[in-house]
C-alpha cells in the first residue's frame, strides 16, 4: 500500500474577543498575506450542498461550516469554518479527515490563538500535482507559438495593471513603525473600491470606504478600538516607481504608523 498523502488541518473562526481569522494555519499558508487569502477564500455556508473546496495557491482547502454557541462582543454570531489543505486536487474527501480537523480546531479555538498546524495522513483521495515534463511529447512549433502567446498576454495584462491602479486583487504589506508597536499590515484592495486591512494580529478591523485617484488609494479604517489595536481612520498607500508607501493617520491629520509597501 502506497504511503498517505500528508495534508494540514486548518480553521478560520470568529470568537468572543477577536474578529474572523485564521486560527489553525496550515505551514505553507503561515505569511501574512496568504492568511488573508484563506479568509477571503472561505465563508460559512460555502458547504451548503457538502464539503466546499477552494484553491489557495498549489494547496486546496476542503471546509465545511460549524456553528458556536453565543456571539462575540460586537454581537456578532460566532462561527468557524473547518477543514483541511491538502497539496494537490482531491478527488474524493474521506469524512474521517473532516472530523480531526474538527477535533483539532476545537481544541485550538478554546485557546483563542493562532497555531501552526501539525501534518496528518489524508485518508481522502488526492490527486498529485503533474510533473513537468511528463507526458506527450509536443511538437516545437505549436509549443513555440503557445509560449508566445502567453508572454504576449502577460504583457497586455502587466502593462494594463501598471497604467490603472486599483485593479482586483491588489495586495500589498508594509512594516509599520511609529507611536504604536511595530507590526506587519497587509492591505487588499479589489476594484479600487473595496478591500481589506490586516495586521496579523487578530484585530478586527474593517473598510468603511475606499477611493483611488491616481497614484494614492485611501482606505477609511474602521476599528474595533481592542488593546493593542491601532484606531479607526485614514490610510492612504502611495505608489511610487519601486514599491508604495503606507500610512495610517488615525484620526487626525499626522501619521501615527507609516512603511514602505511591497506588492505580494
Amino acid at each position: 500500500m502506497s504511503a498517505r498523502v500528508q495534508g494540514w488541518p486548518f480553521a478560520v473562526a470568529r470568537t468572543a474577543t477577536s474578529g474572523y481569522r485564521l486560527l489553525l494555519v496550515p505551514p505553507p499558508l503561515a505569511d501574512p498575506a496568504r492568511r488573508a487569502l484563506v479568509q477571503r477564500a472561505v465563508a460559512p455556508g460555502d458547504d451548503a450542498d457538502g464539503p466546499a473546496t477552494r484553491r489557495v495557491g498549489s494547496l486546496t482547502l476542503v471546509y465545511r461550516t460549524h456553528r458556536l454557541l453565543g456571539a462575540d462582543e460586537h454581537g456578532r454570531p460566532l462561527v468557524m469554518v473547518y477543514g483541511f489543505a491538502s497539496p494537490g486536487r482531491v478527488a474524493a474527501v474521506a469524512d474521517e479527515d473532516l472530523r480531526f480537523s474538527l477535533r483539532t480546531a476545537q481544541e485550538v479555538y478554546r485557546g483563542e490563538r493562532a497555531t501552526i498546524a501539525s501534518p496528518f495522513p489524508l485518508a481522502s483521495s488526492v490527486e498529485p500535482a503533474r510533473l513537468a515534463g511528463v507526458g506527450r511529447p509536443r511538437r516545437r512549433a505549436p509549443l513555440v507559438a503557445s509560449v508566445a502567446v502567453v508572454l504576449l498576454v502577460a504583457a497586455l495584462i502587466g502593462a494594463w495593471a501598471a497604467l490603472r491602479p486599483g485593479t482586483p486583487d491588489e495586495v500589498w504589506r508594509a512594516h509599520l513603525t511609529g507611536e504604536f508597536a511595530e507590526r506587519d499590515v497587509t492591505v487588499t484592495i479589489r476594484g479600487g473600491n473595496s478591500g481589506s486591512v490586516d495586521d496579523g494580529t487578530g484585530c478586527d478591523y474593517g473598510v468603511a470606504g475606499m477611493s483611488t485617484g491616481g497614484a494614492t488609494t485611501t482606505v477609511r479604517v474602521t476599528s474595533a478600538g481592542a488593546d493593542g489595536c491601532l484606531p479607526g481612520g485614514r490610510l492612504e498607500l502611495v505608489r511610487a516607481a519601486r514599491g508604495a508607501r503606507i500610512q495610517w493617520y488615525g484620526s487626525g491629520e499626522t501619521p501615527v504608523m507609516s512603511g514602505t509597501a511591497t506588492s505580494m
